[in-house]
């Protein structure tokens, strides 16, 4: 009955562990997915902003397009009527001069329409940088996150087994009690007494130092959050261990005892 309690707490513990590992997949799947949403949405605003600056400057080529066929018709219509020589020769500077100041209006224009292109640009690829920042930010405290919950989980487990180790020990202590007492009752019944008061004292002063240790560790954890992770992790490692070969020779302790009786 005891291998059947144990085995189906290891079961359990399995489970729970496989759960919580399902569930920090998903956080992670979401996550990604999320990362991946914003990625593409990102593109699609640079897609938008490079289609619309294709549009403008289009626009503007044919504005200046249709300018100059405009200055060139007149400069035809000029030339085709019989005008003075001087006032053709006066309509042509005019209209050349026209003419440069309407390219570097245009140039000018064009240059404006680049500086703020780029200004745009850097401003988007900036914003996609940070957003790249939080995602990993967001990704590590995740991480963080499981790790701390995995450890919990693991910490809660051997504590599970541990009361019930000691609940086992106590039924078995208690049944010898019993079979003494059959014997011996107000000799074993003062006995069982003391032993039960010492022992329910010992577990009260194991349980305050557990506290108190348990405290004095979320103290230093809190000073030194992220070296004090990777040590927590590694004590916890080796108080499983610990944990697992005391219950291991606890187990052996209480068969050997049990082959005795």
């Amino acid at each position: 009955e005891r291998a059947a309690v144990e085995h189906a707490a290891v079961e359990r513990e399995t489970a729970e562990c496989a759960a919580a590992e399902r569930e920090t997949a998903e956080r992670a799947a979401v996550e990604h997915a999320a990362v991946e949403r914003e990625t593409a949405e990102c593109a699609a605003v640079e897609r938008e902003t490079a289609e619309c600056a294709a549009v403008e400057h289009a626009a503007a080529e044919r504005e200046t397009a249709e300018r100059a066929a405009m200055e060139y018709a007149a400069a035809e219509r000029a030339a085709a009527e019989p005008v003075e020589h001087a006032a053709a020769e006066r309509a042509a500077a005019e209209r050349e001069t026209a003419e440069r100041e309407t390219a570097e209006r245009a140039a000018m224009e064009h240059a404006a329409a680049e500086r703020a292109a780029a200004e745009r640009e850097t401003a988007e690829r900036a914003a996609m940088e940070r957003e790249t920042a939080e995602c990993a930010a967001v990704e590590r405290e995740t991480a963080e996150r499981a790790a701390m919950e995995h450890a919990a989980a693991e910490r809660a487990a051997a504590e599970r087994e541990t009361a019930e180790h000691e609940t086992a020990e106590r039924a078995a202590m208690e049944h010898a009690a019993a079979e003494r007492a059959a014997a011996e009752r107000e000799t074993a019944e003062r006995a069982a007494a003391e032993r039960e008061t010492a022992e329910r004292a010992a577990m009260e002063r194991a349980a305050a130092e557990r506290a108190a240790m348990e405290r004095a560790a979320a103290e230093q954890a809190a000073m030194e959050r992220a070296a004090a992770e990777q040590a927590a992790m590694e004590r916890e490692t080796a108080e499983r261990e610990t944990a697992e070969r005391a219950a291991a020779e606890r187990e052996t302790a209480e068969r050997a005892a049990m082959e005795h009786a």
